[in-house]
């Protein structure tokens, strides 16, 4: 018997995208003028047991005597019942200029070391019940894969509004655990969204918000339209 198989992936991804800035678009690093950490957690598909659960954290802080901004993420990804593992550290640099008096322009980039890995001790192959082994020669055919990746991006900023592109492994590093050419393909991102102001102190210090956002990726041949509205009340975010 012959069969062919066609195996598709995709990148971590969160559902609520604009409460993962710097993973949108590195060009969020500091954008918030002040210190700011962000955890996010997805699971994607609970009702089905062992599929996709993301971690991630930030941390990033404007330097605004130099217009940038800094930050450090940190991310793992499970898939699966043997445990496919893809953990990521990243850091970011964005810098920022003005345009007007009330919007700027920033440009940012992320630059991450990545492992990813299977943990074979949850499978079990037809060699090992066959010879009642606790290990399998399939096992041999795979290692831990370690990379660098790389994204950049770019973002219109304003008090009322905020526009972005970004661009994921610009690099297209191999992602291939047996030891192939597999290059992770380029990753487009296209972001937007306005602010609809319902309290704010002075010009800038915005405490209360209503903002519809959209964000429309393409990968290769595959495209994906997100759109959601969040609602923002110093210091948290709902949407």
């Amino acid at each position: 018997m012959m069969l062919s198989v066609i195996l598709k992936a995709q990148d971590p991804q969160f559902t609520q995208f604009y409460a993962s800035p710097m993973y949108l678009n590195p060009a969020f690093t500091g954008v918030t003028y002040e210190h700011r950490f962000v955890a996010n957690y997805r699971n994607q598909w609970p009702g089905i047991s062992k599929t996709y659960q993301t971690y991630m954290a930030s941390y990033d802080y404007n330097l605004s005597d130099l217009n940038s901004g800094i930050g450090i993420t940190v991310m793992q990804d499970r898939a699966g019942s043997a445990g496919l593992t893809h953990s990521q550290i990243g850091v970011s640099y964005a810098y920022h200029f003005k345009i007007s008096k009330f919007a700027e322009i920033r440009m940012g980039a992320n630059l991450s070391y990545n492992m990813k890995r299977l943990d074979f001790n949850k499978l079990r192959f037809n060699d090992q019940i066959a010879t009642g082994s606790s290990t399998s020669i399939e096992s041999s055919k795979y290692e831990q894969l370690n990379f660098m990746d790389f994204a950049a991006g770019a973002l219109l900023n304003s008090t009322e509004y905020w526009l972005g592109l970004s661009a994921k492994h610009l690099t297209q590093p191999n992602s291939s655990l047996t030891g192939d050419n597999v290059p992770l393909p380029l990753s487009l991102s296209l972001h937007g969204g306005y602010r609809f102001i319902i309290e704010k102190q002075g010009r800038h210090d915005l405490k209360r918000y209503i903002s519809p956002a959209f964000n429309y990726r393409h990968e290769q041949k595959y495209d994906q339209l997100d759109i959601g509205i969040y609602y923002y009340h110093l210091p948290l975010y709902a949407g």
